[in-house]
Protein backbone atom coordinates (compact mmCIF):
# COMPACT_ATOMS: atom_id res chain seq x y z
CA UNK A 1 0.00 0.00 0.00
CA UNK A 2 1.23 3.52 -0.81
CA UNK A 3 2.94 4.85 2.33
CA UNK A 4 1.69 8.46 1.98
CA UNK A 5 -1.87 7.23 1.52
CA UNK A 6 -1.54 4.93 4.56
CA UNK A 7 -0.36 7.81 6.75
CA UNK A 8 -3.23 10.06 5.65
CA UNK A 9 -5.79 7.35 6.32
CA UNK A 10 -4.21 6.57 9.68
CA UNK A 11 -4.44 10.22 10.80
CA UNK A 12 -8.06 10.44 9.69
CA UNK A 13 -8.98 7.28 11.58
CA UNK A 14 -7.10 8.29 14.72
CA UNK A 15 -9.08 11.54 14.85
CA UNK A 16 -12.36 9.82 14.10
CA UNK A 17 -12.02 6.90 16.49
CA UNK A 18 -10.48 8.97 19.28
CA UNK A 19 -13.83 10.75 19.62
CA UNK A 20 -15.51 7.42 20.44
CA UNK A 21 -15.82 6.06 23.94
CA UNK A 22 -12.75 3.87 24.56
CA UNK A 23 -14.86 1.58 26.76
CA UNK A 24 -17.56 1.02 24.14
CA UNK A 25 -19.04 -2.48 24.17
CA UNK A 26 -19.71 -3.27 20.52
CA UNK A 27 -23.24 -4.62 20.27
CA UNK A 28 -24.34 -7.63 18.28
CA UNK A 29 -24.80 -6.52 14.71
CA UNK A 30 -28.22 -6.62 13.10
CA UNK A 31 -28.78 -9.03 10.24
CA UNK A 32 -27.23 -8.09 6.92
CA UNK A 33 -26.51 -9.32 3.43
CA UNK A 34 -22.81 -8.45 3.11
CA UNK A 35 -19.89 -8.53 5.54
CA UNK A 36 -16.74 -6.42 5.20
CA UNK A 37 -13.49 -6.88 7.15
CA UNK A 38 -12.03 -3.48 8.00
CA UNK A 39 -8.44 -2.97 9.14
CA UNK A 40 -8.36 -0.02 11.55
CA UNK A 41 -4.89 1.14 12.65
CA UNK A 42 -4.48 3.45 15.64
CA UNK A 43 -1.13 4.10 17.36
CA UNK A 44 0.55 1.48 15.14
CA UNK A 45 -1.88 -1.23 16.30
CA UNK A 46 -4.24 -2.71 13.73
CA UNK A 47 -7.58 -4.12 14.82
CA UNK A 48 -9.99 -5.79 12.44
CA UNK A 49 -13.74 -5.35 12.57
CA UNK A 50 -16.25 -7.44 10.67
CA UNK A 51 -19.16 -5.15 9.88
CA UNK A 52 -22.28 -5.78 7.88
CA UNK A 53 -24.37 -3.88 5.37
CA UNK A 54 -27.28 -4.51 3.07
CA UNK A 55 -25.84 -2.22 0.41
CA UNK A 56 -22.30 -2.15 -1.00
CA UNK A 57 -23.08 0.60 -3.49
CA UNK A 58 -24.40 3.48 -1.37
CA UNK A 59 -23.57 5.31 1.85
CA UNK A 60 -20.61 4.68 4.15
CA UNK A 61 -19.40 1.39 5.58
CA UNK A 62 -17.87 1.93 9.02
CA UNK A 63 -16.98 0.17 12.27
CA UNK A 64 -18.20 3.07 14.39
CA UNK A 65 -20.48 1.66 17.07
CA UNK A 66 -20.63 -1.81 15.56
CA UNK A 67 -18.57 -4.76 14.41
CA UNK A 68 -17.10 -8.05 15.57
CA UNK A 69 -13.59 -7.21 16.78
CA UNK A 70 -10.66 -9.40 15.69
CA UNK A 71 -7.33 -8.50 17.29
CA UNK A 72 -3.90 -9.19 15.81
CA UNK A 73 -2.95 -9.68 12.17
CA UNK A 74 -5.76 -11.43 10.26
CA UNK A 75 -6.60 -13.01 6.94
CA UNK A 76 -10.17 -13.95 6.10
CA UNK A 77 -11.49 -16.94 4.16
CA UNK A 78 -15.13 -17.94 3.72
CA UNK A 79 -16.46 -21.47 3.44
CA UNK A 80 -20.24 -21.81 3.26
CA UNK A 81 -21.83 -19.94 6.15
CA UNK A 82 -18.56 -19.46 8.09
CA UNK A 83 -15.95 -16.73 7.73
CA UNK A 84 -12.60 -17.90 9.08
CA UNK A 85 -10.50 -15.22 10.78
CA UNK A 86 -6.96 -16.60 10.47
CA UNK A 87 -4.25 -15.17 12.70
CA UNK A 88 -0.70 -14.36 11.62
CA UNK A 89 2.45 -12.47 12.66
CA UNK A 90 2.37 -13.98 16.15
CA UNK A 91 -1.41 -14.39 16.43
CA UNK A 92 -1.82 -18.18 16.58
CA UNK A 93 -5.56 -18.71 16.66
CA UNK A 94 -8.25 -19.04 14.02
CA UNK A 95 -11.76 -17.86 14.84
CA UNK A 96 -14.98 -18.95 13.17
CA UNK A 97 -17.63 -16.32 12.47
CA UNK A 98 -20.97 -17.97 11.76
CA UNK A 99 -23.71 -16.49 9.55
CA UNK A 100 -27.17 -17.83 10.38
CA UNK A 101 -30.15 -18.19 8.05
CA UNK A 102 -31.36 -14.68 8.86
CA UNK A 103 -28.00 -13.06 8.11
CA UNK A 104 -26.86 -12.60 11.72
CA UNK A 105 -23.13 -13.11 12.27
CA UNK A 106 -21.59 -14.19 15.56
CA UNK A 107 -18.45 -15.96 16.91
CA UNK A 108 -18.51 -19.74 16.71
CA UNK A 109 -15.48 -21.54 18.08
CA UNK A 110 -11.76 -21.30 17.39
CA UNK A 111 -8.64 -23.43 17.23
CA UNK A 112 -4.95 -22.88 17.91
CA UNK A 113 -1.92 -23.64 15.76
CA UNK A 114 1.80 -23.52 16.47
CA UNK A 115 3.21 -20.60 14.50
CA UNK A 116 1.56 -19.73 11.18
CA UNK A 117 -0.94 -21.32 8.81
CA UNK A 118 0.93 -21.29 5.50
CA UNK A 119 -2.02 -22.75 3.55
CA UNK A 120 -5.78 -22.85 4.08
CA UNK A 121 -8.45 -24.17 1.70
CA UNK A 122 -11.99 -25.64 1.70
CA UNK A 123 -12.87 -29.27 0.97
CA UNK A 124 -16.51 -28.96 0.00
CA UNK A 125 -18.79 -26.89 2.24
CA UNK A 126 -18.11 -28.64 5.53
CA UNK A 127 -14.34 -29.03 5.93
CA UNK A 128 -11.35 -26.73 5.86
CA UNK A 129 -7.78 -28.01 5.51
CA UNK A 130 -4.81 -26.02 6.81
CA UNK A 131 -1.08 -26.62 6.48
CA UNK A 132 1.75 -25.38 8.69
CA UNK A 133 5.38 -25.38 7.56
CA UNK A 134 8.26 -25.12 10.07
CA UNK A 135 9.73 -21.62 9.98
CA UNK A 136 13.21 -22.85 9.08
CA UNK A 137 15.09 -26.04 8.37
CA UNK A 138 16.29 -26.07 11.97
CA UNK A 139 12.74 -25.77 13.34
CA UNK A 140 11.70 -29.22 12.15
CA UNK A 141 11.42 -31.58 9.22
CA UNK A 142 7.68 -32.31 9.12
CA UNK A 143 4.59 -30.49 7.93
CA UNK A 144 1.48 -30.19 10.10
CA UNK A 145 -1.94 -30.64 8.49
CA UNK A 146 -5.20 -29.70 10.24
CA UNK A 147 -8.69 -30.78 9.20
CA UNK A 148 -11.34 -28.47 10.64
CA UNK A 149 -15.08 -29.13 10.94
CA UNK A 150 -16.97 -26.20 9.45
CA UNK A 151 -19.92 -26.87 11.79
CA UNK A 152 -18.11 -26.21 15.07
CA UNK A 153 -14.66 -24.83 14.06
CA UNK A 154 -12.86 -27.70 15.71
CA UNK A 155 -10.46 -30.41 14.60
CA UNK A 156 -11.95 -33.53 13.00
CA UNK A 157 -9.02 -35.48 14.45
CA UNK A 158 -5.58 -34.81 15.85
CA UNK A 159 -3.31 -32.79 13.54
CA UNK A 160 -1.30 -34.91 11.09
CA UNK A 161 2.40 -34.39 11.83
CA UNK A 162 4.01 -37.30 9.98
CA UNK A 163 4.33 -35.79 6.48
CA UNK A 164 7.95 -34.75 5.83
CA UNK A 165 8.82 -31.35 4.41
CA UNK A 166 10.97 -33.24 1.89
CA UNK A 167 10.84 -33.26 -1.10
CA UNK A 168 9.63 -29.65 -1.32
CA UNK A 169 12.97 -28.70 0.21
CA UNK A 170 14.82 -30.92 -2.29
CA UNK A 171 18.03 -29.32 -3.50
CA UNK A 172 17.99 -26.75 -0.70
CA UNK A 173 17.86 -28.80 2.51
CA UNK A 174 21.66 -28.87 2.82
CA UNK A 175 21.72 -25.09 3.01
CA UNK A 176 20.18 -22.69 5.51
CA UNK A 177 19.92 -20.07 2.76
CA UNK A 178 16.67 -21.29 1.20
CA UNK A 179 13.34 -22.60 2.45
CA UNK A 180 9.96 -23.22 0.79
CA UNK A 181 7.51 -20.31 0.67
CA UNK A 182 3.89 -21.40 0.24
CA UNK A 183 1.96 -19.34 -2.32
CA UNK A 184 -1.30 -21.24 -2.75
CA UNK A 185 -3.31 -24.29 -1.71
CA UNK A 186 -6.45 -25.95 -3.07
CA UNK A 187 -8.37 -29.22 -3.12
CA UNK A 188 -9.42 -31.16 -6.23
CA UNK A 189 -10.32 -34.75 -6.99
CA UNK A 190 -9.19 -36.33 -3.72
CA UNK A 191 -5.90 -34.44 -3.56
CA UNK A 192 -4.54 -31.26 -1.96
CA UNK A 193 -2.27 -29.14 -4.18
CA UNK A 194 0.31 -26.81 -2.64
CA UNK A 195 2.22 -24.23 -4.71
CA UNK A 196 5.55 -22.90 -3.45
CA UNK A 197 8.97 -21.62 -4.43
CA UNK A 198 12.35 -21.53 -2.60
CA UNK A 199 13.15 -18.24 -0.87
CA UNK A 200 15.71 -16.87 1.55
CA UNK A 201 13.81 -16.45 4.86
CA UNK A 202 15.46 -13.11 5.66
CA UNK A 203 16.29 -11.41 2.35
CA UNK A 204 13.34 -12.89 0.39
CA UNK A 205 15.65 -13.58 -2.56
CA UNK A 206 15.07 -16.78 -4.49
CA UNK A 207 17.55 -19.05 -6.29
CA UNK A 208 15.02 -20.01 -8.98
CA UNK A 209 12.14 -17.88 -10.20
CA UNK A 210 11.87 -19.66 -13.56
CA UNK A 211 10.18 -22.87 -12.41
CA UNK A 212 6.59 -23.44 -11.27
CA UNK A 213 6.36 -25.95 -8.42
CA UNK A 214 3.25 -27.70 -7.08
CA UNK A 215 3.37 -30.48 -4.44
CA UNK A 216 0.47 -32.94 -4.36
CA UNK A 217 -0.81 -34.69 -1.22
CA UNK A 218 -3.43 -37.44 -0.98
CA UNK A 219 -6.55 -36.54 0.96
CA UNK A 220 -7.43 -37.21 3.76
CA UNK A 221 -4.19 -39.03 4.71
CA UNK A 222 -2.10 -36.00 3.63
CA UNK A 223 0.64 -38.34 2.48
CA UNK A 224 2.95 -36.94 -0.18
CA UNK A 225 1.95 -38.04 -3.69
CA UNK A 226 4.18 -36.28 -6.22
CA UNK A 227 6.03 -33.08 -7.05
CA UNK A 228 5.12 -31.22 -10.24
CA UNK A 229 7.52 -28.82 -11.97
CA UNK A 230 7.36 -26.79 -15.18
CA UNK A 231 9.53 -24.13 -16.77
CA UNK A 232 6.82 -23.08 -19.26
CA UNK A 233 5.99 -20.31 -16.77
CA UNK A 234 7.92 -18.82 -13.88
CA UNK A 235 7.47 -19.37 -10.15
CA UNK A 236 3.89 -20.11 -9.08
CA UNK A 237 2.38 -17.21 -7.16
CA UNK A 238 4.12 -14.58 -5.08
CA UNK A 239 5.08 -14.05 -1.46
CA UNK A 240 2.24 -13.43 1.03
CA UNK A 241 -0.45 -13.06 -1.67
CA UNK A 242 -1.78 -16.65 -1.70
CA UNK A 243 -2.54 -16.25 -5.41
CA UNK A 244 -0.91 -19.21 -7.15
CA UNK A 245 -3.85 -21.62 -7.50
CA UNK A 246 -7.38 -21.05 -8.78
CA UNK A 247 -10.00 -23.76 -9.30
CA UNK A 248 -13.01 -23.70 -11.62
CA UNK A 249 -16.36 -25.45 -11.20
CA UNK A 250 -15.03 -28.54 -12.97
CA UNK A 251 -12.21 -28.92 -10.44
CA UNK A 252 -9.52 -27.90 -12.94
CA UNK A 253 -6.70 -25.89 -11.37
CA UNK A 254 -5.09 -22.84 -12.97
CA UNK A 255 -1.56 -22.08 -11.81
CA UNK A 256 -0.57 -18.40 -12.04
CA UNK A 257 2.94 -17.04 -12.43
CA UNK A 258 3.54 -13.32 -11.88
CA UNK A 259 7.30 -13.12 -11.40
CA UNK A 260 8.19 -9.43 -11.22
CA UNK A 261 10.07 -7.10 -8.91
CA UNK A 262 6.78 -5.39 -7.99
CA UNK A 263 5.50 -8.76 -6.73
CA UNK A 264 8.53 -9.31 -4.49
CA UNK A 265 10.98 -11.13 -6.75
CA UNK A 266 14.60 -10.00 -7.10
CA UNK A 267 14.23 -10.02 -10.91
CA UNK A 268 11.40 -9.80 -13.40
CA UNK A 269 11.95 -13.39 -14.50
CA UNK A 270 12.75 -14.86 -17.90
CA UNK A 271 9.75 -17.20 -18.28
CA UNK A 272 6.28 -16.18 -19.50
CA UNK A 273 3.86 -14.89 -16.88
CA UNK A 274 0.35 -16.27 -17.03
CA UNK A 275 -1.39 -19.59 -16.42
CA UNK A 276 -0.92 -23.32 -16.79
CA UNK A 277 -3.67 -25.87 -16.12
CA UNK A 278 -3.88 -29.03 -14.03
CA UNK A 279 -6.95 -31.06 -14.95
CA UNK A 280 -9.07 -32.14 -11.98
CA UNK A 281 -7.45 -34.80 -9.85
CA UNK A 282 -4.40 -35.26 -12.12
CA UNK A 283 -0.75 -34.90 -11.19
CA UNK A 284 0.76 -33.25 -14.25
CA UNK A 285 0.51 -29.90 -16.00
CA UNK A 286 -1.77 -30.09 -19.03
CA UNK A 287 0.68 -30.02 -21.99
CA UNK A 288 -2.01 -28.63 -24.31
CA UNK A 289 -2.75 -25.49 -22.26
CA UNK A 290 -1.00 -22.17 -21.63
CA UNK A 291 -2.38 -18.65 -21.19
CA UNK A 292 0.38 -16.11 -21.85
CA UNK A 293 -0.81 -13.07 -19.91
CA UNK A 294 2.20 -11.02 -20.96
CA UNK A 295 1.28 -11.34 -24.64
CA UNK A 296 -2.47 -10.90 -24.13
CA UNK A 297 -2.02 -7.70 -22.08
CA UNK A 298 0.64 -6.09 -24.23
CA UNK A 299 3.59 -6.66 -21.92
CA UNK A 300 2.05 -6.48 -18.43
CA UNK A 301 2.04 -8.83 -15.44
CA UNK A 302 -0.79 -10.14 -13.22
CA UNK A 303 -0.83 -9.49 -9.48
CA UNK A 304 -4.06 -10.92 -8.01
CA UNK A 305 -6.90 -13.11 -9.28
CA UNK A 306 -10.53 -13.91 -8.43
CA UNK A 307 -12.31 -16.68 -10.31
CA UNK A 308 -15.85 -15.77 -11.41
CA UNK A 309 -17.29 -18.76 -13.28
CA UNK A 310 -17.56 -20.33 -16.73
CA UNK A 311 -13.85 -19.77 -17.28
CA UNK A 312 -13.91 -16.05 -16.45
CA UNK A 313 -11.60 -14.51 -13.87
CA UNK A 314 -10.97 -10.97 -12.66
CA UNK A 315 -7.27 -10.16 -12.66
CA UNK A 316 -5.62 -7.17 -11.02
CA UNK A 317 -2.50 -6.46 -13.03
CA UNK A 318 0.43 -4.06 -12.79
CA UNK A 319 0.60 -1.23 -15.31
CA UNK A 320 4.37 -0.97 -14.80
CA UNK A 321 5.88 -2.64 -17.85
CA UNK A 322 9.41 -2.98 -16.49
CA UNK A 323 9.46 -2.87 -12.68
CA UNK A 324 12.74 -1.65 -11.14
CA UNK A 325 14.22 -1.94 -7.66
CA UNK A 326 12.17 1.01 -6.40
CA UNK A 327 8.99 -0.95 -7.24
CA UNK A 328 9.89 -3.89 -4.97
CA UNK A 329 6.88 -4.98 -2.86
CA UNK A 330 4.93 -1.86 -3.80
CA UNK A 331 1.84 -3.63 -5.25
CA UNK A 332 0.99 -0.30 -6.87
CA UNK A 333 -0.33 1.15 -10.15
CA UNK A 334 -2.81 -1.68 -10.69
CA UNK A 335 -5.68 -2.02 -13.16
CA UNK A 336 -8.31 -4.71 -13.71
CA UNK A 337 -9.11 -7.01 -16.60
CA UNK A 338 -11.56 -9.84 -17.16
CA UNK A 339 -9.81 -12.82 -18.70
CA UNK A 340 -11.36 -16.01 -20.04
CA UNK A 341 -9.15 -18.92 -19.06
CA UNK A 342 -11.02 -21.19 -21.49
CA UNK A 343 -11.00 -19.07 -24.64
CA UNK A 344 -7.93 -16.89 -24.00
CA UNK A 345 -9.85 -13.60 -24.19
CA UNK A 346 -8.54 -10.48 -22.41
CA UNK A 347 -10.82 -7.50 -21.69
CA UNK A 348 -9.63 -4.43 -19.84
CA UNK A 349 -12.08 -2.70 -17.46
CA UNK A 350 -11.48 0.99 -18.23
CA UNK A 351 -13.83 2.29 -15.50
CA UNK A 352 -11.52 0.96 -12.78
CA UNK A 353 -8.89 3.66 -12.11
CA UNK A 354 -5.21 2.91 -11.61
CA UNK A 355 -4.89 2.09 -7.92
CA UNK A 356 -2.70 0.54 -5.24
CA UNK A 357 -3.14 -2.94 -3.80
CA UNK A 358 -5.51 -3.43 -0.91
CA UNK A 359 -2.95 -4.49 1.69
CA UNK A 360 -4.52 -7.89 2.48
CA UNK A 361 -3.00 -11.28 1.76
CA UNK A 362 -6.08 -12.69 0.08
CA UNK A 363 -7.47 -10.57 -2.76
CA UNK A 364 -10.54 -8.93 -1.11
CA UNK A 365 -13.10 -9.60 -3.84
CA UNK A 366 -16.68 -10.89 -3.75
CA UNK A 367 -18.36 -12.63 -6.68
CA UNK A 368 -22.13 -12.21 -7.03
CA UNK A 369 -23.38 -13.57 -10.32
CA UNK A 370 -21.64 -11.64 -13.09
CA UNK A 371 -20.60 -8.88 -10.67
CA UNK A 372 -17.35 -8.70 -8.71
CA UNK A 373 -17.01 -6.28 -5.79
CA UNK A 374 -13.53 -5.01 -4.91
CA UNK A 375 -12.21 -2.12 -2.83
CA UNK A 376 -9.69 0.49 -3.88
CA UNK A 377 -8.36 3.90 -2.96
CA UNK A 378 -9.55 6.80 -5.10
CA UNK A 379 -7.75 10.03 -5.91
CA UNK A 380 -9.57 11.81 -3.05
CA UNK A 381 -7.74 9.60 -0.52
CA UNK A 382 -10.82 7.57 0.42
CA UNK A 383 -11.47 3.87 -0.09
CA UNK A 384 -14.54 2.84 -2.07
CA UNK A 385 -16.24 -0.34 -3.15
CA UNK A 386 -16.26 -0.84 -6.92
CA UNK A 387 -18.73 -3.16 -8.66
CA UNK A 388 -17.41 -4.67 -11.88
CA UNK A 389 -19.77 -6.07 -14.50
CA UNK A 390 -17.86 -8.95 -16.04
CA UNK A 391 -20.23 -9.19 -19.02
CA UNK A 392 -19.98 -5.56 -20.18
CA UNK A 393 -16.45 -4.96 -18.75
CA UNK A 394 -17.68 -1.81 -17.00
CA UNK A 395 -17.46 -0.71 -13.37
CA UNK A 396 -19.31 1.58 -10.99
CA UNK A 397 -18.06 3.23 -7.81
CA UNK A 398 -20.12 2.37 -4.73
CA UNK A 399 -20.03 2.87 -0.99
CA UNK A 400 -17.28 4.72 0.84
CA UNK A 401 -15.39 2.58 3.40
CA UNK A 402 -13.89 4.06 6.57
CA UNK A 403 -10.75 1.97 6.95
CA UNK A 404 -7.03 1.83 6.28
CA UNK A 405 -7.61 -1.27 4.13
CA UNK A 406 -10.26 -3.88 3.43
CA UNK A 407 -9.34 -7.42 4.47
CA UNK A 408 -12.26 -9.16 2.79
CA UNK A 409 -15.77 -8.79 1.35
CA UNK A 410 -18.26 -11.61 1.93
CA UNK A 411 -21.95 -12.41 1.59
CA UNK A 412 -24.57 -14.54 3.34
CA UNK A 413 -25.11 -17.89 1.59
Amino acid sequence: MNKIYSILMLLALVVGFASCDNEVDYPKMPAGKYYVALGVTVNDVTTYYIVNTNDLMNGTITARGQGLEQTGYRDFVQNGNVIYSVGGLGTVNCNGLHIDTEGNISPQGNFLFTNKLDGFCPVGDSIMVAMELPKTQQAGGHLTFYRVDNNNINFLEKPITTTPVSPIDAGIRDSIDWWPTITGMCYSGGKVYVAYYPMHPLTCNTPDEDTARVAVYDYPSMRFNTLMKSDRIGAAGSFNAFNALTTDERGDIYVMSNTAVANGFPHNGSRPVGFLRIKAGTTEFDPSYQYNFYEKSGGLRPAHIQYIGNGKALVEYSTIKTPVAADLWTDRALKCAVVNLYTGEFHDVPDVPVHNGGGARHFPALVEGNYVYISLAADDGNIYIYRIDTNSYTAQRGAKVETVFVGGIFSAH
